[in-house]
């Protein structure tokens, strides 16, 4: 197989990379993978995206995750006015049925760099 064939044979397949920020093509959530997670509670104002862990993939736009917050500079927000459930201690929420998309309480995958 030649170097041509060899990358033609790897792009094609279930899962490919993100292209950019809003051009992606299909990639499939399953549990573990990493998420960023919109924990504003403001859908008027800029997202605030926290890396996420799938804990339940219901289908390819809809998770239940593991939120790791920042607390030193999410202490002033409320994660759980977007649909978040916060741990105790402020380290962690939990997200159950969350939906693919930009706005409070939604996921995404996380940009390429």
């Amino acid at each position: 197989m030649s170097g041509t064939d060899t990358l033609a044979a790897q792009s094609e397949g279930p899962l490919t990379r993100p292209r950019g920020h809003n051009e992606r093509e299909t990639m499939t959530p399953s549990i573990g993978r990493v998420i960023h997670v919109n924990i504003n509670d403001n859908a008027d104002q800029e997202p605030i995206w926290r890396p996420a862990v799938v804990t339940q993939a219901w289908s390819d736009t809809c998770v239940s995750c593991t939120v790791t917050l920042d607390p030193a500079n999410d202490a002033y927000r409320d994660p759980a006015a977007a649909g978040l459930v916060v741990s105790p201690d402020k380290f962690f929420a939990s997200g159950s049925s969350l939906p693919l998309g930009e706005g409070p309480g939604e996921w995404r995958w996380p940009p390429r760099v």
